[in-house]
Order: C-alpha cells, then sequence, then structure tokens
C-alpha cells in the first residue's frame, strides 16, 4: 500500500476506496483447507449432505468416485441431530428440543469444531428455529463461527442449502482471519476509506459482509 501510495503521490490517508481481490475462500475450498466444521439439523436428515439428490454422474456404476463424499465438508461425526420440525407454510409441527440442542453444541465444542452449520427443514419459511440455535452457540461455544441456513441462502431443497451453508461455516474462519489482518494493516498504515471485497460475481461485498458470508 505504502509503495502504491508512494508511486501515486498521495498519502494512504487520501485514498477514497479499496477493492480488494482474494482467492483465499476459493483457495480453502479446492485445497480442502478450511476450519473442522459442525452441522446441526433436523433430527433424520443427518446425512443428507452425503446422500445428496442422487445424481450421479454415471447412474450405474458402483465404483464411481464422487468428490463430495470422499471429501465431505463435515465430517458424520460432527453433524448432530436434534428434534424440531418445521412445516409449509412454516409451521411449527416438533418444537424445538433446546436441551438437546444444547448437547449437541457442547459436543462439537468437545470435539474442537471451530464453526457451525445449522441447517433445519423449511427454515426459510420460519426461521425461528435456527435462530435460537444460533443464539444457544453464542451462549454455550462462544468461539465458534456460526452459520444459519436461512440466512446464507433461503431457498428451498435441502441439499442445495445444507450444502451451501455447510461451505459457508467451512471457509469462514479462514477468511475472517485473513480479513481481519487484512483490515488491520491498512488502518496500520493509515487507510481510513471503506474496504470492499471482490465477489465471484463480479460485484463487490462491504468487509463484514464478506467476512460473514
Amino acid at each position: 500500500t505504502l509503495q502504491i501510495c508512494e508511486m501515486a503521490g498521495i498519502t494512504p490517508s487520501q485514498i477514497e476506496l479499496v477493492l480488494h481481490g482474494t482467492t483465499v475462500a476459493t483457495n480453502a475450498l479446492l485445497e480442502h483447507d478450511g476450519a473442522r466444521t459442525g452441522l446441526i439439523t433436523t433430527a433424520g436428515f443427518r446425512d443428507i449432505l452425503h446422500i445428496g439428490r442422487h445424481q450421479r454422474p454415471h447412474n450405474f456404476s458402483l465404483m464411481q468416485d464422487i468428490p463430495f463424499q470422499r471429501w465431505p465438508l463435515v465430517a458424520r461425526r460432527h453433524r448432530r441431530p436434534v428434534r424440531e420440525r418445521i412445516v409449509p407454510p412454516g409451521e411449527v409441527s416438533v418444537p424445538l428440543d433446546e436441551p438437546e440442542a444444547i448437547e449437541a453444541i457442547e459436543r462439537l465444542r468437545e470435539d474442537g469444531v471451530e464453526s457451525i452449520a445449522v441447517c433445519f427443514l423449511f427454515s426459510f419459511l420460519n426461521p425461528q428455529h435456527e435462530l435460537r440455535v444460533g443464539e444457544l452457540i453464542a451462549e454455550h461455544h462462544p468461539q465458534a463461527e456460526i452459520s444459519l441456513s436461512h440466512r446464507v441462502i433461503a431457498q428451498f431443497r435441502e441439499f442445495e442449502r445444507f450444502t451451501t451453508t455447510a461451505a459457508n461455516a467451512f471457509i469462514k474462519p479462514k477468511v475472517r482471519r485473513y480479513l481481519d489482518r487484512l483490515q488491520a494493516g491498512w488502518r496500520e498504515v493509515g487507510v481510513r476509506c471503506p474496504i470492499h471485497i471482490m465477489q465471484s460475481n463480479g460485484g463487490v461485498a462491504a468487509f463484514e459482509q464478506a467476512a460473514e458470508r
């Protein structure tokens, strides 16, 4: 930053906008180098991340390699089912079992999980159970990053929503640490303007938004 400012004949405090592009999130996914991630999900749906939508590249082959099964974002031992159920159009069919949710969170904390994805059925229609579990995580494992599926991608179909949320949780600690160091470095040399992060869709996101999602 200082070298670029010197070349431009300005001081860091004169910079009005910073746009930063990075592949730290992409690299973490490609290299499978993310956080130890946990999943809290509706009882009976623990294996959605593994089963997928059963769209196999070769329908009748028993030997094919399916990458998301070989390198799971969340190990099965870190996927914790909790009794709850919301049904369309957003009604609570089974209330959230809070003691079971707390037990799941504490198990994940004991297992050294750094980031937790919370993925309940039909949470995009009614997020109250995900929001409550988010509060419980903040209370019982405050060091963990939290990704709630209705905030990450509020769409129907469990596999798409669960995997996107798991990916967010998997890379979130690494991305946040990187961005925090980056911002601290810029502030230290005198850059005071807003910092935006380039996104893969060609747009930009505010600094905290990029760290969160």
